[in-house]
């Protein structure tokens, strides 16, 4: 990293929520009541895209909810599948990407990354609570997590789920339908 990440220099400019997908006409709570054993699994990872040229990084959150008893998925159990975009602005990016080398892409460095992964995360956290009750996973409230835990980070202290581009910028996926 050239220079010091500086948290005034992050700006969000919105999100967008490109998948809402809540099937089961059972709600979570009655399928719980009736197999105490069952779990709701929750799967979840996060991919960024930046653009040093107009400082702007897209933060992409994966969210996969199933229920379980005993490791096999329960049919006809509430599920949901969630994809949201957070845009942010990050002034001076060019001075904090880490240059690409013969054997690497260039990247950010994890201290942004979390940053922005976690301030990401956390809106997310709160969309859904907001939006799911009425549907089968009405209840339903993402863990407080580190941010870490959304990436496989390896020896090098950089996600590979870093994506640089060099194109105009960037543009979330339109929104998908609500499907019931």
């Amino acid at each position: 990293m050239n220079a010091p990440l500086n948290l005034a220099h992050i700006h969000p400019e919105g999100f967008a929520v490109t998948e809402f997908d809540v099937k089961g006409s059972r709600t979570l709570a009655a399928v719980l009541a009736e197999r105490p054993q069952a779990t709701l699994d929750l799967s979840q990872h996060a991919q960024v895209q930046f653009n040093a040229a107009s400082n702007k990084v897209v933060v992409a959150l994966h969210i996969i909810t199933q229920v379980q008893e005993a490791g096999t998925l329960i049919y006809k159990a509430p599920s949901g599948r969630f994809e949201l975009h957070f845009h942010f602005l990050v002034e001076k990016l060019s001075d904090l990407v880490i240059p690409a080398t013969e054997t690497a892409a260039p990247n950010l460095p994890s201290q942004l990354l979390l940053t922005l992964t976690g301030l990401a995360y956390s809106t997310a956290r709160g969309l859904l609570w907001a939006r799911l009750p009425g549907t089968a996973l009405e209840g339903v409230t993402l863990p407080v997590i580190d941010p870490r835990q959304l990436f496989e980070f390896g020896p090098s202290d950089t996600a590979p789920a870093v994506q640089a581009l060099t194109d105009s910028p960037l543009k979330a996926r339109k929104p998908r339908a609500r499907k019931s």
